[in-house]
């Protein structure tokens, strides 16, 4: 899955000069966390709701409202912005937008294609595939098992679900090599996942947890 597929295409953008005020109200109006800030086609910085609040007078502050203002009307996007802003491309995964996300603690990345912005993906969009990976919209039952590292394995457990008349909605191994035992969690849908856990059991693997989901 691609970027492109998730992304927000419709982006709201302001301009390195754009005002204070005028940034908090977009992002207010609009209803949105993140602002990516142009100098004609090129995206140069990245402003979120956090930098407005952190930019924003405490309440305790001395200077007067008329101070305030006249300070606020001077501070520009330019002056509070990320200037490294880290960009994707369409084509870019979804796991190197979450590990991209993720390494440099950002919320969000606009999508650029030709040196132009074309779309932003937000760590809410992201979730919302991890959501959908897991299946954790389907009816099912999640079964955790321990599983030694080695060749096969997997199919193995597979085996053993499709002759249980199993159908796997999802499948989640983290690799943790240095360990030598993996975490599988599968989800299943069957009428009898009773059985399909017994010869999983009979097999000589570890079940470790069952829990029913309803899909909601």
């Amino acid at each position: 899955m691609y970027v492109e597929s998730r992304m927000t295409k419709s982006v709201v953008t302001v301009a390195e000069d754009t005002s204070f005020y005028e940034i908090s109200k977009i992002l207010k109006e609009q209803g949105i966390r993140h602002l990516p800030v142009l100098t004609g086609d090129k995206v140069v910085g990245m402003i979120s709701d956090r930098d407005v609040k952190l930019a924003s007078p405490s309440i305790v502050t001395s200077f007067s409202k008329g101070e305030i203002n006249y300070l606020l009307d001077k501070v520009k996007a330019k002056d509070i912005m990320h200037h490294s802003a880290l960009t994707v491309i369409p084509e870019t995964t979804i796991e190197e937008a979450a590990k991209l996300m993720l390494d440099n603690k950002v919320g969000a990345l606009p999508v650029v294609k030709n040196g132009k912005i074309v779309g932003i993906i937000c760590e809410t969009d992201i979730l919302e595939v991890f959501v959908e990976v897991l299946g954790l919209g389907a009816k099912s039952t999640r079964i955790t098992l321990e599983l030694p590292e080695k060749v096969g394995i997997l199919a193995d457990i597979t085996r053993i679900i499709k002759e249980g008349s199993g159908m796997i909605i999802s499948i989640v191994s983290p690799y943790h090599p240095e360990e030598g035992l993996r975490t599988v969690v599968v989800r299943v849908q069957s009428q009898k996942v009773e059985k399909i856990v017994e010869e999983i059991k009979k097999a000589g693997y570890k079940v470790v947890s069952l829990l029913e989901t309803n899909g909601n």
